[in-house]
């Protein structure tokens, strides 16, 4: 749940760790010579470590600005970026750290992880998982759980929507 953008906010509260998901912004610098992109990383109080910056952004020039990174990339280099970005239901961009680094998985691909491990739960231990739906265990865990099939359930046709089209919806 850690790398799902809708998540960030509750993956927090519940278990008071940093999610690996940051807002991102995009922008255009005034570059004369080249066309030239900012990634705004952060939202000023938090951002990403600075190996997951290298990881994704080897070779750019990186700074800090107003509590964001931000990350200077030519559109002519844009193919050699390695960075995980990922919308979420209202389109807006999020950087994702990448603990899988080199693989770089689509998001519909870590859903699909996560909700292979709740179906493995489910069948193997049934007890703990009726536990959980009642929430009879940590109230943390079932805030979560509840969350991430609330958040999945909404996302899921945009996701295969956007894998299937070369169009992005998103939800109003």
């Amino acid at each position: 749940p850690s790398m799902i953008p809708e998540m960030a906010d509750y993956y927090k509260l519940t278990t008071g760790s940093q999610s690996r998901c940051f807002p991102l912004e995009i922008s255009s610098t005034n570059n004369i010579r080249s066309v030239t992109w900012e990634f705004q990383i952060g939202n000023g109080e938090t951002r990403p470590s600075s190996a997951s910056i290298e990881q994704a952004f080897r070779g750019f020039q990186v700074d800090e600005r107003h509590g964001k990174t931000i990350v200077t990339v030519p559109a002519a280099n844009s193919s050699k970026l390695n960075a995980t970005i990922y919308t979420d239901l209202r389109g807006k961009l999020w950087f994702v750290e990448n603990p899988f680094f080199p693989i770089m998985l689509p998001e519909i691909s870590v859903h699909f992880l996560i909700t292979s491990i709740f179906s493995n739960i489910m069948r193997y231990r049934p007890d703990e998982w009726g536990s959980v739906l009642l929430n009879e265990v940590s109230s943390n865990i079932s805030l979560l759980t509840r969350h991430y099939f609330s958040s999945f359930q909404r996302k899921f046709m945009l996701l295969v929507l956007r894998s299937s089209s070369r169009f992005i919806p998103y939800a109003l």
